[in-house]
């Protein structure tokens, strides 16, 4: 929320203490906001070019630190009539404010009512918000007419291939957001056995109907672990944060090879071998896991994407992995949200009991459409027990209807529209 006095550094740890994350710098540091060189933060000077307010996602309690975009983007950014309290350039010393974003309708995250007034920003700490400013800037943006909010968090993106050549990851860069949180639904681009990255292509085209020519033309594959893929994000610069899972069909296929893309049943050794990725994964600054059970997830080939299948004590597993490392988020796309409520009113109770025994936040998307139309209730009053007993966990959901486009190309997919 935008709060006077707040530091560049912000102050997540307290809200990010509760998702078990080791570092309460999520995710600058250890936790790899992968902006770039010259990154400061908790309680130190704010990078040339930012400021970073802490803000608060769609879901509740999902706080994390956000940095602004550059001064190049901003102009971007306010033609589409969005303007973020972090746009910041450091342009002059002295008492005077550094910037005063004047006139906005100012909604600042708290759940207040928006209102109208102006923001003052001196020496990376926003030090003023009031309905008129008469101190003079180094700069001004005139918000009139315009909303001024803290960076949105999008917390369910599929940027894993684009990192790769796409400094500016559009189109979300437009919209106000200054956080994306990719590697969701269990699938990604590390861990890779060399010659097995056309496999993983084909199964985020066939999952997320990303196009694989825009795939094999612009990864670079300079990694094999997951580590070496956050050094290999990190090695770019970006117009906004980037956070990344640990996703479960790389890590499988990577320590089972075709039993494990075939969705075979893992054995204890197994296990073991993913629970040891995963752990490295997350001390190397993955903010958690994913994993997709959902069987419209499928592959281009036609086959479930791997660990669609997996036994809760393979899922327990992974869970048992973050909790060694210090905590994390699971995210999972439930079987059965679609059209099965029995299904999927089962699916929440194993993530409830996994949120349980393991104190991890458990973040799962939850639908709704005509031929399941009530489960989402059942499955709400389910969170409600879980979390009023100490425990978290967060439905996603769309803030939008949305279909799929239907053609021959698609024929080995189940047809569906929301």
């Amino acid at each position: 929320a935008l709060q006077t006095n707040q530091f560049a550094g912000g102050q997540s740890g307290e809200h990010l203490g509760q998702f078990g994350l080791a570092d309460a710098g999520f995710p600058l540091q250890q936790q790899r906001a992968l902006q770039g060189e010259g990154e400061k933060h908790r309680g130190r000077q704010a990078t040339v070019g930012e400021v970073a307010v802490t803000a608060k996602s769609l879901v509740d309690g999902f706080d994390v630190l956000e940095t602004g975009q550059c001064r190049s983007h901003r102009r971007q950014v306010r033609g589409r009539r969005v303007v973020s309290a972090e746009l910041y350039r450091r342009s002059g010393g002295g008492d005077m404010l550094d910037l005063i974003i004047r006139g906005g309708t100012i909604v600042d995250g708290t759940g207040a009512a928006r209102f109208r007034g102006d923001i003052g920003v001196r020496d990376g700490r926003i030090a003023v918000i009031a309905p008129s400013i008469d101190e003079t800037a180094a700069e001004v943006i005139d918000a009139t007419g315009l909303v001024v909010t803290p960076g949105f968090v999008d917390i369910h993106t599929h940027y894993d291939g684009q990192v790769s050549w796409d400094d500016l990851l559009e189109p979300t860069s437009g919209h106000g957001v200054t956080t994306i949180v990719m590697g969701n639904c269990g699938v990604g681009f590390a861990p890779v056995r060399p010659g097995r990255e056309e496999w993983l292509v084909q199964l985020m085209e066939g999952v997320e109907d990303i196009p694989g020519t825009a795939l094999h033309e612009g990864i670079t594959w300079s990694w094999e672990t997951f580590p070496e893929y956050l050094d290999a994000v990190a090695s770019r610069r970006y117009s906004m944060d980037v956070a990344a899972y640990v996703p479960h069909a790389s890590v499988r296929a990577y320590v089972m090879g075709d039993r494990g893309a075939r969705n075979e049943a893992a054995t204890p050794d197994d296990i073991a071998a993913m629970g040891r990725i995963v752990r490295e994964a997350r001390e190397a600054g993955a903010v958690g896991f994913s994993t997709s059970r959902t069987l419209n997830h499928k592959a281009r080939d036609g086959e479930p994407v791997p660990g669609t299948f997996a036994a809760l004590d393979e899922l327990q597993g992974m869970a048992d992995a973050l909790v060694a490392a210090g905590g994390g988020l699971f995210e999972v796309a439930p079987q059965g949200l679609e059209f099965d409520r029995p299904v999927f009113l089962g699916e929440v109770d194993w993530m409830a009991g996994l949120a349980e025994r393991s104190g991890l936040p458990v973040t799962f998307a939850m639908l709704q459409n005509e031929l399941n139309a009530d489960s989402w209730r059942e499955a709400l009053d389910v969170v409600d027990r879980v979390n009023d007993k100490g425990g978290r966990m967060h439905p996603q959901i769309a803030a939008r209807p949305f279909g799929m486009m239907i053609g021959w190309d698609g024929y080995r997919r189940t047809p569906m529209t929301y």
